[in-house]
């Protein structure tokens, strides 16, 4: 499930992750910035969805863990 919160960042439930990570630009905002929330991931996964939105031309990529999953923000 993908929901768009108030404040622009894009919660990410686990079975929306796949839907979510196959088609990023999507999930892009109007001012070209991306924030997704991934929901109920471990800190471990940080650098394998950083390395997701490198490889798809992302700039000013930042991965927060926190106890509700990783936040991640970035630039198109």
């Amino acid at each position: 499930m993908i929901r768009p919160e108030p404040d622009g960042t894009t919660r990410i439930a686990v079975e929306g992750f796949k839907e979510a990570l196959s088609d990023l630009d999507r999930l892009v905002r109007s001012d070209k910035r991306l924030e997704l929330l991934f929901e109920s991931v471990l800190s471990p996964a940080a650098p394998f969805l950083l390395y997701r939105l490198k490889s798809s031309g992302y700039s000013g990529c930042r991965a927060v863990a926190s106890s509700v999953g990783i936040h991640l923000s970035a630039l198109r």
